[in-house]
């Protein structure tokens, strides 16, 4: 198993929400759970991306990173 060094920041979005970058991708918060959140990418809805991750307490603790798009 290969393990993949992934640049992550927490930012703001023109709008003032918070949104992560995980390397050259914007994932956007959609659902939110005690304190566990899930972010999928900000292209889900225009093509269809399936590539999401899962924080808790500002941690990454599940990602699925397969964008279908560049």
């Amino acid at each position: 198993m290969q393990s993949r060094y992934v640049c992550v920041r927490f930012g703001l979005s023109n709008r003032g929400h918070v949104v992560v970058h995980v390397d050259d991708h914007k994932f956007i918060k959609h659902e939110c759970y005690k304190k566990k959140i899930r972010w999928t990418c900000c292209k889900r809805i225009q093509l269809g991306c399936k590539a999401s991750i899962t924080t808790h307490n500002s941690v990454i603790v599940r990602s699925h990173l397969q964008h279908n798009h560049s």
